[in-house]
């Protein structure tokens, strides 16, 4: 007969051993996660969001003044609102690669004047 002491090691070992069997069963048994697409809508989308952010950041933190960020803000608008032009024009949140590449393009033009301190 085995003392309480050996018991408990004999206990791990079996625990150790299972853990060890149980463990590349549910490696194999979580999914790969999918890719993320994003369309050319989406990275304008982004992109526009990421403007105004930025320009919200640059006011509060004085490195633009509040007629500056006005100007900026009013230009990234007319880049939105023709963003928002040409889904309604194709009907549906999409956006054509030209009509991406122009806005794009647009947008990357009012990222340059912005003045870095």
């Amino acid at each position: 007969m085995k003392s309480k002491f050996g018991l408990v090691i004999e206990m791990k070992r079996v625990l150790v051993v299972s853990a060890l069997l149980v463990m590349p069963a549910v490696a194999q048994a979580t999914p790969a996660p999918t890719p993320v697409t994003h369309t050319p809508y989406d990275r304008v989308h982004r992109y526009i969001v990421s403007e105004y952010q930025l320009i919200h950041k640059d006011v509060h933190a004085k490195k633009l003044t509040a007629a500056q960020g006005k100007a900026l803000m009013a230009q990234v608008k007319a880049v939105q609102t023709q963003e928002k032009t040409y889904v309604k024009a194709n009907g549906s949140k999409t956006l054509t690669d030209t009509q991406a590449n122009t806005l794009t393009q647009q947008l990357e033009a009012i990222s340059k004047t912005i003045p870095v301190k």
